[in-house]
């Protein structure tokens, strides 16, 4: 009994490490992309298709990343890259 408690909590502290790796690998790979476009402020932000995002859960993660204050966001629906602080 007690061998499948300590399993299934190291399964789960196994597929949070994962997430969470892999939901940072994806960001990052968001930025970057969003940055390859040009897209380093309000004037030269570029719409996710232009910096290659097609995938609809890479243009949700942008509105996340906006919350984070990585990227910033423009009400026509542009997005850059905002510098660190």
């Amino acid at each position: 009994m007690i061998e499948t408690i300590i399993s299934s909590i190291i399964d789960g502290v196994l597929l949070f490490f994962i997430s969470y790796f892999y939901l940072s690998h994806k960001f990052e790979c968001i930025l970057r992309k969003v940055a390859m476009a040009g897209a380093l402020s309000r004037e030269t932000a570029v719409k996710p298709e232009e910096a290659g995002i097609t995938c609809e859960w890479d243009k949700r993660a942008l509105k996340g990343l906006v919350k984070k204050g990585k990227l910033g966001a423009t009400d026509d629906g542009r997005y850059y890259v905002r510098k660190s602080q």
